[in-house]
């Protein structure tokens, strides 16, 4: 069944479930007018609002509803310009805050939100010094902290939370070789493991962490076109 239209058309934005149970949707677009923008979704009245416009425009950015009930967004691109800032929209107040950047600038990164409450961001570049890279953020502390480097740098990949609280990276646009290939974060010990690779290369796919305690990945693409219509799953 069709819904009501967004106010504006998007592609590469964000769409984060509120715990009130609206959906907030951000960004999108290389029209900055359009990028910069961000409305909300009510289920019960098939109804979009616009809100706040956020300080900058995003496309291929992150958006992550942290414990509190705000949303943290991270990252993106537009204008050829790749971002490093992150701002914080709290539905309450319907404001946006810049707070810290990361220590890079990210784009079609991937940003977990982790047991602890911390914000694992991951990747997201086509410069391999910055592609290998992740980082944490605090937001008790609003601060940044490098972490242990990846094995291999990353772009248009997939993070899943796991039970035990470690994070399966997986996939990349890089090349063939990086993008069969999957590790764990472990945060408690601050290091990357390189575990079993995928049958096929992989990036633009999905990665969805089921019941039975496993991860199902789904399509995608790559120069290997079996992969767009395979699916597999990783067992932990």
């Amino acid at each position: 069944m069709l819904t009501n239209n967004l106010t504006y058309p998007r592609w590469g934005h964000t769409a984060s479930v509120l715990s009130n149970g609206s959906v907030l949707v951000v960004g999108g677009s290389y029209d900055e007018l359009i990028g910069i923008t961000a409305e909300l979704y009510d289920p019960s009245l098939n109804t979009w609002t616009r809100v706040a416009n956020m300080t900058y425009p995003r496309v291929w950015h992150t958006a992550s509803v942290l414990p509190n009930g705000s949303v943290l967004v991270v990252g993106g691109s537009s204008d050829e310009l790749i971002r490093m800032t992150v701002e914080l929209y709290d539905p309450s107040s319907n404001t946006w805050t810049l707070i810290t950047d990361m220590t890079y600038p990210r784009w079609d990164h991937t940003a977990s939100v982790l047991p602890n409450g911390s914000i694992l961001v991951v990747g997201g570049s086509y410069d391999e010094l910055i592609g290998i890279t992740a980082e944490l953020y605090d937001p008790s502390l609003n601060t940044w902290t490098r972490v242990a480097n990846m094995t291999y740098p990353r772009f248009a990949h997939t993070a899943s939370v796991l039970l035990n609280s470690s994070v399966l990276v997986v996939g990349s646009s890089y090349d063939e070789l990086i993008g069969i290939t999957a590790e764990l974060y472990d945060p408690s010990l601050n290091t990357w493991t390189l575990v079993a690779n995928m049958t096929y290369p992989r990036y633009f796919y999905t990665a969805s962490l089921l019941l039975n305690s496993s991860v199902l990945v789904v399509g995608g693409t790559s120069y290997v076109l079996l992969s767009q219509m395979s699916t597999e799953r990783y067992y932990f």
